[in-house]
C-alpha cells in the first residue's frame, strides 16, 4: 500500500474531530457538573472508578482491536473468517470479573446495584472498542466520525437521566449502548462465525502478549489516579484532575493519530525514514501548539469550570500540560514498535515505564507532596519517549524499512 499523505493527514484530522466531540461533552459539560452536585471527596472517588473502567476498556477492547489490525491481512489471504468473536467472549468475561473486583476494591460499600451498572459499562465499552475496528478496516474514517456522534448524542442522554436519577453511571451505558448498536448494524464482524480456524491459537497468543502490554500501558496511563486516592484521598485527587484536564483533552484529541497510524500501518510491509520523520515532526509540531493553547487558556477555562479548586490546581498545570504532550509523542512512537517490531518490546517499554513510575512518583510524592508526584510523572514520560526512540534507532537496519 503506498502512503498517500493527504489522506493520511485528512483521516487524522477527521479522527480528531470524532474523538473531539465526545471527550469535550463529558470533560467540559458533563464532568464539571457531577463537580457541583458532589463532594470533592466524593468527586474523586468517581473519578477514580471512571478511570478503572476506562483502563479496563482500553486494554482488553483495545487489545483485539489492534490484533485485528494487525492480523486481518492474513485471514483475508486465506479466505478464513472466525476467532475473534470467541476471544471477544472470553475477554468480556474477564473483564467483568476484574471489573467488580477492582471497584469493590477502591470503593468499599458500592451497592450491587452499582457494581453492576459498571460491569455492564466495562461490556459495551469493550464491545464498542473491538467492532468499530471494522471502519479502521476499511480506513472510513467518516463512519467513525458518525459513531462518535452518536456516542455524544447518548452522553447527553445519559446526563439528562443522571439529573433525574443521581446514577452516573447511566451517562456512559446509554452514550455506548448507542454507538455500539450504530456500529454492529454496519458491521460484519458480529456475524463472523463463532468457531476456531487453524489461526486460532497464534490470534490467542498475540491478544495474550497485546493484552499485558496494553493492561500495563493503560495502567501507566491512568495509575496516577489509582495511586494518589488512598493516599491524599479524594479531594486532592479533585485538585489533581483538574490540574491535568486540559492537557489530557488535547493529548486525547490528539491520540486518535496512533489509531489511524495502525490502520495504515497494518496495509504496510515497510516504513521508510521520511514517513517516520514526517509523522513525528507532525505530531511534535501539533504538541507545542497544544502546549501552548492549552497554557493560555487554563486559568479562564478551570476557572469557570472548578472554581472551588482550580487556584490550587494552577500551580501544576505546566508540568502536567508537558506531561501530556510527551504521553502523546510516546503514543505516536508505539504503532510503529508494535507494527515493526517484536510484540515483546511493547510489554517492555510498558513495564519499565509502569514500575518506573509507581517508584519515582511515589518517592517524589511523600518528599515533596502532589508537586513532586507530578514532576515524578514527567521524569517517567521522557524516559518512555527515550527508550521508543532508542528501539526505533536500533530496528533500523534490522528490520525492512525503505530509506527513501
Amino acid at each position: 500500500m503506498t502512503f498517500k499523505r493527504k489522506k493520511f493527514v485528512l483521516d487524522v484530522l477527521l479522527n480528531i474531530i470524532a474523538s473531539y466531540l465526545p471527550l469535550m461533552f463529558l470533560h467540559m459539560a458533563v464532568n464539571p457538573f457531577f463537580a457541583q452536585h458532589m463532594l470533592p471527596d466524593e468527586y474523586g472517588q468517581m473519578l477514580v472508578v471512571i478511570s478503572i473502567m476506562t483502563m479496563l476498556i482500553s486494554a482488553f477492547g483495545g487489545s483485539l482491536h489492534n490484533v485485528r489490525l494487525l492480523l486481518d491481512l492474513k485471514y483475508c489471504e486465506n479466505e478464513l473468517s472466525g476467532d475473534f468473536n470467541m476471544v471477544l467472549l472470553f475477554l468480556i468475561c474477564l473483564a467483568s470479573v476484574l471489573s467488580v473486583l477492582v471497584v469493590f476494591f477502591y470503593r468499599f460499600g458500592y451497592d450491587y446495584l452499582a457494581l453492576a451498572l459498571f460491569s455492564l459499562i466495562v461490556v459495551v465499552g469493550i464491545m464498542r472498542e473491538y467492532f468499530i475496528v471494522s471502519f479502521r478496516l476499511r480506513l472510513n474514517f467518516g463512519m467513525i466520525a458518525l459513531s462518535s456522534a452518536i456516542l455524544m448524542a447518548g452522553y447527553y442522554l445519559g446526563y439528562l437521566f443522571f439529573t433525574k436519577s443521581g446514577k452516573w453511571e447511566l451517562v456512559y451505558i446509554i452514550g455506548y449502548s448507542f454507538s455500539t448498536i450504530f456500529i454492529i448494524t454496519h458491521s460484519s464482524l458480529p456475524k463472523e462465525p463463532f468457531m476456531k480456524t487453524k489461526f486460532f491459537w497464534d490470534t490467542a497468543h498475540t491478544t495474550a502478549i497485546l493484552l499485558v502490554s496494553n493492561f500495563l500501558s493503560s495502567t501507566a496511563f491512568y495509575i496516577d489516579k489509582l495511586l494518589l486516592f488512598p493516599v491524599i484521598g479524594g479531594t486532592l485527587v479533585s485538585v489533581y484532575y483538574t490540574a491535568t484536564l486540559l492537557g489530557k483533552i488535547i493529548m486525547m484529541g490528539i491520540s486518535p493519530l496512533n489509531s489511524v497510524m495502525l490502520s495504515y500501518f497494518a496495509k504496510m510491509k515497510t516504513l521508510t525514514v521520511k514517513v517516520f520523520i514526517s509523522i513525528l515532526g507532525f505530531a511534535t509540531v501539533v504538541g507545542l501548539a497544544g502546549y501552548l493553547i492549552c497554557i493560555t487558556i487554563s486559568r479562564p477555562v478551570l476557572t469557570f469550570l472548578y472554581p472551588l479548586w482550580a487556584d490550587e490546581a494552577m500551580q501544576y498545570i505546566h508540568i502536567t500540560t508537558a506531561t501530556a504532550v510527551i504521553a502523546m509523542l510516546c503514543g505516536v512512537l508505539s504503532p510503529m514498535v508494535l507494527k515493526f517490531r517484536s510484540t515483546v518490546w511493547q510489554i517492555i517499554v510498558h513495564g519499565v515505564n509502569l514500575f518506573a513510575f509507581v517508584f519515582i512518583s511515589l518517592m517524589l510524592l511523600f518528599n515533596y507532596g502532589l508537586m513532586g508526584f507530578c514532576i515524578g510523572a514527567l521524569i517517567c514520560g521522557i524516559i518512555k519517549l527515550i527508550m521508543l526512540l532508542l528501539i526505533y534507532i536500533k530496528s533500523n537496519g534490522e528490520i525492512q524499512i525503505g530509506q527513501e
